[in-house]
């Protein structure tokens, strides 16, 4: 699935709600949430091979009656996002997806129409899923994410239950995830020959980012199928 930003809603995606339309925009106490959720598929998109929380990708909010997007927003790790400061009146969400029918080479676009009737009021849009796809391989990437010690450097412990994301060639977002095992131990398979980066999120003990967690990354290129890699520890702050 190519990110790729966009400024003009389509024409389709302008939906005229019945009756008189409320002044939609910023300056109120409401606000909208929701979540992005991805398929990923081979690919030609007859085999779903995951479906998982979508993080690090933009959201947009557009009027019902106006052109291009009034704010956007990144997903958060789990895949969820909130827009703030709206007036009551009628809304669209949307992002963008890759075409499961083939027909288009281009994204098309997910979208949900979203009402405040009120101020103070926080509406749910739920849940936009989105599709991408893979090419399926033969070789595997494996690793171990650890635990660092705030108190003590010297220590480390294996960090268990911990999403590890896989980003393929130059996508500007991840295709997957997977969590640790017990031991701290993560596997990702069927993967083909290409670049990877493979990352956590560790605790910003620096408090350099605004969202409290940054990424610890590693990468690796896969030359030949039948490749089965397994990269030093991943060190996060938890």
């Amino acid at each position: 699935m190519k990110q790729i930003s966009k400024y003009l809603l389509p024409m389709l995606a302008v939906i005229f709600l019945h009756g008189c339309s409320k002044e939609a925009g910023f300056g109120g106490n409401s606000a909208i949430t929701g979540s992005l959720r991805l398929k990923v598929y081979n690919a030609d998109f007859s085999e779903l091979l995951d479906d998982v929380d979508l993080a690090d990708t933009y959201v947009y909010l557009s009027t019902t009656t106006g052109y291009g997007y009034l704010d956007r927003v990144n997903t958060s790790f789990n895949g969820s996002f909130e827009f703030n400061n709206l007036n009551p009146g009628d809304y669209i969400i949307y992002t963008y997806s890759s075409d499961t029918t083939l027909s288009s080479i281009d994204d098309i676009v997910i979208q949900k129409t979203v009402t405040i009737n009120s101020s103070n009021e926080s509406v749910s849009c739920g849940t936009l899923t989105v599709a991408t796809s893979v090419t399926v391989g033969n070789s595997s990437i494996s690793g171990r994410i650890m635990y660092q010690s705030v108190s003590n450097p010297n220590f480390q412990y294996p960090a268990p239950d911990e999403r590890v994301f896989i980003m393929y060639n130059d996508e500007p977002t991840y295709k997957t995830f997977v969590r640790t095992s017990y031991d701290g131990y993560y596997i990702f398979d069927r993967l083909p020959i290409g670049k990877y980066r493979i990352y956590a999120y560790s605790a910003d003990i620096d408090n350099i980012s605004p969202y409290a967690s940054i990424p610890v990354l590693d990468s690796l290129v896969i030359e030949h199928n039948g490749t089965d890699t397994t990269l030093s520890d991943i060190v996060i702050y938890n």
